[in-house]
């Protein structure tokens, strides 16, 4: 059966991943994780193709245990991985817990590479992953270290990865949104009231891109100004500098 498989499907970009494939037809079934068990069965009223609701936290290794017994019976022809779950603290490292810092590392590093790990025994020639990093990941960022530094990891991952696939022809491309307006992440991050919404795209928006872009065999995808001027600053302005633009357009 032709497959996709999106972490962090409950809410905001996971969400919007899932409701476009399902508008697209091409699949015959999602698998969907996430910890809201609730949220996966709403959304799966709520779209044609049939999801397959895996209601359990990616730091949980029995999951990966399901799934590779689930993939090794069944042998799905995975045509796209979404490692999309994460999360993000705006705080400075000394005022985050080591609790918090190393639960996000296991979220947005450990958690994308053993779904990777995963899924690509069964994926064919024209199959994709998309890894959602952030603009974040394209510069060190104060207030967002320890996230800033995860999602660096992913894109350089994902870099990586893409070249050594390409005799498979398989195709990963790093997902690098600047902030989404109608996602749990603002808040979640803490950074409501501390950033500028200007420029911010929505998570339809953001989602329509990225699809386009993995499409095209983009290694990295920029959706949205914000983010393209982002990584144009990081490459020929001073780090110094940007910081003091960040902080003066509360970006």
């Amino acid at each position: 059966m032709r497959t996709a498989v999106v972490t962090g499907a409950s809410s905001g970009l996971g969400r919007e991943f899932v409701k476009q494939l399902s508008e697209e037809g091409k699949l015959d079934e999602i698998w969907v994780i996430a910890r809201r068990r609730e949220k996966l069965e709403e959304l799966a009223s709520s779209v044609k193709t049939p999801l397959r609701i895996f209601g359990a936290s990616l730091d949980d290794e029995g999951l990966y245990g399901l799934l590779s017994v689930l993939m090794e019976r069944e042998k799905p022809d995975i045509r796209l991985l979404i490692n999309n779950a994460g999360r993000g603290t705006m705080t400075t490292l000394d005022e985050e817990t080591t609790e918090d810092a190393v639960s996000m590392i296991g979220l947005n590093c450990q958690a994308p590479v053993k779904m990777m790990k995963l899924c690509l025994p069964y994926m064919k020639e024209g199959a994709g992953i998309i890894n959602v990093a952030s603009v974040a990941g394209l510069l060190p960022l104060p207030d967002l270290a320890v996230y800033g530094a995860t999602k660096a990891f992913l894109l350089s991952l994902s870099q990586a990865v893409n070249e050594e696939m390409k005799e498979r022809n398989i195709h990963v491309m790093a997902l690098c949104p600047y902030w989404i307006k109608d996602t749990e992440f603002i808040g979640k991050a803490g950074a409501e009231g501390r950033i500028s919404e200007k420029g911010i795209l929505n998570a339809e928006e953001t989602v329509k891109k990225a699809l386009e872009d993995l499409r095209h065999g983009e290694t990295v995808s920029l959706p949205g100004k914000m983010a393209k001027l982002t990584a144009l600053g990081t490459r020929f302005a001073p780090l110094g500098l940007v910081w003091k633009i960040r902080k003066w357009m509360k970006v």
